[in-house]
């Protein structure tokens, strides 16, 4: 009976009520999202916490010798989703990961306005970058969405003369400023070979403007890129179709321009994607030792290379298993696999999204994800895979 009276005076209202404001912004920034956007709808009072500048800054209000030893731990703005979509005939719908959850949900676009065609090009911070058709018009208009806020804009076009026409560019990165370095956190919005290589110029659309800017010409004879571009230490890198290379252009330059890196891709290397990973690059790719140019790849193993940077050069740091190789994969699907990174961890999706596999790069593991519930009739395939993180700070 002590222990009862004891539990209910430790749960009364009074005493709770109480609780020093910063103490509780304290407490609530280690929430999973789920619970914070749910916990906004108490009172009028709650609401206007959790859109104070205190809490959406979590970093400022987290000891700096805490301990954090799981994901779920992690502050508000650390707590990341694995985002796949999927392509529809209507609107895409985006499947989402939730890694501090381990679960699977789906995040929904109905708050945006009635447009043709939209297509989810890039995930930067908490914004997703969207672009649609505008009528019956061939021309594109840009958007960026916060889907936890609930709130977008209307990109402005490259310049009043020069429409935008459907189609993707050759390659698309989203790059938000470093937290904490100032008191509005921004984003750049970088698109490579417009309308797929019909043109070559580089357009780069920075928040703090609000305006486009022409920046240097990707090279002429790139025909394509094979995957998504990265950015590591500033520097936006992305690997061109056959022959491959890879490509870098520094994003603090004013007048940025693109240039080949070096060195080049392992000779064996077929199909690869660059993600980036603790601040490294790595590559995942198919493996074929009799591959040369002009030949149909043969891929006989799954692998991951990182860039040692002290001595230029790609090292071979690991192999998918091969009782997951032949579980998992087919020697059919290695040109088609989606890859995102997190941290030390990095996610290769199939095509049609029923194998999501997992490679840790602290732990050298590889492991398999939850299915996804969503894609189980296997009707729809990955168009795009992407890290999100969560944000309720970051402005349009």
């Amino acid at each position: 009976m002590a222990f009862q009276r004891n539990l209910h005076d430790s749960m009364d209202a009074k005493l709770w009520s109480r609780l020093p404001e910063d103490l509780m912004q304290r407490v609530l920034v280690f929430l999973p999202i789920p619970d914070v956007l749910r916990l906004r709808c108490v009172s009028k009072s709650w609401n206007s916490l959790l859109s104070t500048r205190r809490f959406l800054l979590p970093l400022d209000c987290c000891p700096s010798n805490a301990t954090i030893t799981t994901v779920s731990q992690l502050p508000l703005e650390e707590q990341p989703y694995l985002l796949c979509l999927t392509t529809v005939e209507s609107n895409p719908i985006i499947h989402v990961y939730n890694v501090p959850l381990c679960k699977w949900d789906v995040i929904s676009l109905s708050f945006l306005p009635s447009l043709e065609e939209i297509s989810v090009v890039k995930s930067g911070g908490g914004l997703i970058y969207l672009k649609a058709r505008l009528g019956y018009r061939d021309d594109t208009v840009f958007l960026t969405c916060n889907p936890l806020t609930k709130t977008w804009k209307q990109l402005p076009p490259f310049s009043e003369n020069e429409p935008y026409r459907l189609g993707m560019s050759s390659l698309t990165s989203m790059v938000c400023n470093p937290r904490c370095s100032s008191s509005d956190l921004g984003y750049r919005i970088i698109e490579a070979g417009l309308n797929g290589l019909t043109d070559l110029r580089t357009k780069i659309y920075d928040s703090a403007t609000g305006a486009w800017k022409t920046s240097g010409a990707l090279p002429a004879e790139i025909t394509g890129f094979e995957s998504e571009g990265i950015v590591v230490n500033n520097c936006l890198y992305g690997v061109t179709c056959l022959p491959y290379k890879i490509i870098k252009m520094e994003l603090d330059e004013s007048d940025s321009s693109w240039s080949e890196f070096s060195p080049g891709l392992p000779s064996c290397a077929v199909f690869p994607h660059l993600v980036e990973s603790l601040g490294e690059m790595l590559m995942i790719g198919g493996y074929d030792p009799c591959w040369e140019e002009g030949l149909i790849p043969e891929p006989i193993s799954l692998k991951v290379w990182r860039m040692n940077r002290s001595l230029m050069e790609w090292e071979d740091v690991s192999t998918l298993p091969f009782d997951m190789l032949q579980r998992y994969l087919t020697k059919d699907c290695f040109d088609s696999l989606k890859c995102a990174s997190h941290g030390s961890t990095v996610y290769i999706s199939s095509l049609d999204g029923s194998v999501v596999l997992v490679y840790d790069q602290i732990q050298n593991s590889w492991t398999r994800l939850l299915e996804c519930p969503y894609l189980s009739n296997r009707q729809s395939c990955i168009e795009y895979m992407f890290i999100f993180n969560p944000s309720l700070q970051i402005s349009l």
